[in-house]
């Protein structure tokens, strides 16, 4: 019988590397767009940019794929474009495999160096350039890489190309831009998030350098032409929500350290996680607000069969309390996880005024993996953004929702009010437990390659003599050829039926019991 393998989601909320002492020491006490620029003043400072042919010599330290696949990559790169964090990657490039030299036709093939905020869009000869600055350049799959070309970070609606870790083109879903994005998968949000925020903090004083491509010249480039909050305010909202979605992992400091030791400067939002709310939760201008957004949820078994799996929903509440002494405007909300329906966006809420649900039914649909993860929990927040003035051009203002009934009392954005994260529980003790056993897959593949996978997620082990496995042809609704079960399936194991006559290794591989006969003998129908 073979063993299901479970992958956690841990939300951390501080990560801690080996930062020199006083390294940060002059920023304390700043908020807002003062922190930014005196942690620009710290990360120039020692700031030593090698040549660009020494990044590949870096990379076989700094983006060493030793972090995943229970460190048995030693000698391979981490390529965002192709790890698959849960499994075996689709393939692996050796620490010298770059694309010098090849002809890029297909994935696979080389990494090379891929400029997280593009190249195309700054001066590669200024001093001091980006080109050279390894906290923005990654090794990554050629062909991938320019696929990406210039297309800002964002939302995927309906995907054009999806490559072979999930990371996908198409147009976007973000709020408050509509043309192409580029998607990495959930696990390296936060890592492109932190580096698009550490550019825009290094290279502030570039905000308006004439040998740099005026930021208005392409609707992909994601520039405001300020030198405070630097992006397009869309894509600030997009790089705060992934911030929060994927917190700083032990890779990502790891190579922040590398890349300390390699060029002498540090990037400060892997360092200082809060650092990244503190300056844009209230974006530029002088205007000034409070809001307090809460988020409650309940799990709903949709299908009534009382069973926690794919379908079933998570329905939230949330209230929107202005508690502050100014009217603020263009209330929109977004949420790592879940949709409004039909999304709505508030106008204006004065001082003192409350809205329940003002973005519409807000709710988030399980998926497998969901209905089985060890927690027996979804983990949620809600991300609401409201500008000082209606037109927009005084600033904006970030917060994120508190779980009232949560008294843990985070506060991630620095506002001096709580902003926990919203954990909502399964039923049957949160673990996905099932009423009885169930098929979970079904092959039907060429010739004789044909199998059926039983679950069992109980909670306890289930003797397999008391049940047959039938066949109803062509959809008939009468059940013939049973073929009784044996031997005992253990709680959150499966057992697998195949065809004694299949010819493909892994489904052999896979095989509790070969059956020459009917039930195994289907066809589709």
């Amino acid at each position: 019988m073979k063993n299901f393998v479970f992958f956690i989601l841990f939300i951390s909320f501080t990560a801690l590397g080996q930062i020199p002492t006083g390294y940060y020491n002059t920023a304390n006490g700043l908020t807002g767009y003062p922190l930014k620029t005196e942690l620009k003043n710290i990360i120039t400072a020692g700031h030593n940019p090698q040549s660009y042919d020494a990044l590949y010599t870096l990379y076989a330290t700094s983006d060493n794929d030793d972090y995943y696949d229970n460190g048995t990559q030693t000698n391979t790169i981490l390529d965002i474009y192709s790890e698959n964090p849960a499994g075996a990657d689709s393939y692996n490039f050796g620490l010298t495999q770059d694309c010098s030299g090849v002809s890029i036709t297909q994935e696979g093939l080389c990494y090379n160096r891929e400029h997280i905020f593009p190249q195309g869009f700054f001066n590669s000869s200024a001093n001091p350039t980006p080109r050279h600055d390894a906290h923005h350049v990654i090794p990554t799959d050629g062909f991938v890489n320019n696929g990406r070309a210039n297309y800002p970070f964002g939302e995927v609606g309906t995907a054009q190309t999806t490559y072979a870790n999930g990371s996908k083109w198409g147009n976007s879903i973000s709020p408050g831009y509509t043309d192409r994005v580029f998607e990495p998968i959930d696990e390296f949000k936060g890592d492109v998030a932190r580096m698009m925020l550490y550019f825009a903090t290094r290279y502030e004083d570039n905000y308006n350098d004439s040998s740099w491509d005026n930021p208005n010249a392409s609707n992909y480039d994601p520039r405001d032409g300020s030198q405070n909050r630097w992006y397009e305010q869309w894509f600030i909202d997009q790089m705060l929500i992934w911030h929060a979605q994927d917190p700083v992992s032990p890779r990502e400091v790891e190579r922040n350290n590398e890349i300390y030791n390699f060029q002498g400067n540090r990037n400060p939002y892997i360092d200082n996680p809060q650092y990244v709310a503190m300056i844009w939760s209230g974006t530029g201008g002088s205007g000034s607000g409070t809001l307090f957004p809460t988020l409650s949820g309940t799990y709903v078994d949709i299908n009534g069969n009382s069973i926690v799996d794919a379908g079933d929903e998570i329905q939230y509440t949330y209230d929107i309390a202005n508690i502050g002494t100014t009217t603020l405007y263009n209330l929109r909300a977004t949420s790592p996880l879940g949709t409004f329906n039909p999304g709505n966006q508030v106008a204006s809420l004065a001082a003192g005024q409350s809205l329940s649900n003002p973005f519409g039914t807000f709710t988030y649909i399980l998926t497998a993996a969901d209905a089985t993860n060890s927690c027996g929990c979804i983990t949620n927040q809600l991300l609401l953004a409201a500008d000082y003035n209606a037109t927009g051009t005084n600033g904006t203002l970030n917060v994120a929702s508190d779980d009232p009934n949560n008294f843990t009392n985070n506060d991630s954005d620095g506002d001096n009010l709580p902003d926990d994260f919203t954990i909502v529980t399964y039923p049957n003790g949160g673990s996905g437990v099932a009423g009885d056993l169930f098929i979970s897959e079904y092959i039907e593949g060429s010739g004789n390659n044909k199998a059926i996978e039983i679950a069992n997620f109980t909670g306890a082990s289930v003797d397999l003599s008391n049940y047959t496995l039938q066949i109803s042809t062509n959809g008939s609704g009468s059940w013939a050829s049973p073929r009784a079960l044996m031997g005992t399936l253990a709680d959150q194991d499966v057992y697998v039926v195949t065809n004694s006559q299949a010819s493909d290794s892994n489904i052999i591989a896979q095989s509790d019991e070969a059956v020459s006969s009917a039930p195994m003998n289907f066809n589709g129908n």
